[in-house]
């Protein structure tokens, strides 16, 4: 049986803003700001399961991670599904669905933004940037 998440607990950073969502039931964590696969994420850090699959450090840049377009693809989605592996539990392990989880604070003008909160143009805008600096 699933969990419904009836009782939500809001977590906010130090300036009041909604940081993310996590049911005080089944303890699954989630953010509010959908996600829109710039790949962002992947490019800040390798997650623990890319670490250990590809033998890198959280740093390092992930050999999974490509990109279609402005669409990121990451080769452990498709090596779980030929491994079998049902889709609900490698969403979980990776994060997958629960959200924008970027943290990072851009200032443009003076003014603070959080990059979760940015519509998705901006974010891929931004992804673009990083990933020609990364010559990605």
């Amino acid at each position: 049986m699933s969990c419904e998440h009836l009782e939500i607990k809001d977590v906010r950073r130090a300036d009041g803003s909604p940081d993310y969502r996590i049911c005080k039931n089944c303890h699954e964590k989630w953010f509010p700001n959908p996600c829109v696969r710039c790949g962002c994420c992947c490019l800040m850090q390798v997650c623990p399961v890319g670490q250990q699959i590809f033998k890198v450090g959280k740093n390092q840049r992930c050999p999974g991670l490509h990109f279609d377009g402005d669409v990121a693809q990451c080769d452990l989605v498709r090596l779980w599904e030929e491994w079998k592996i049902p889709a609900d539990d490698a969403k979980k392990v990776m994060g997958i669905g629960s959200g924008c989880c970027i943290s990072a604070r851009l200032f443009a003008g003076g003014e603070r933004f959080y990059f979760a909160e940015l519509p998705p143009d901006k974010k891929i805008h931004y992804v673009r940037q990083m990933r020609k600096e990364y010559g990605i």
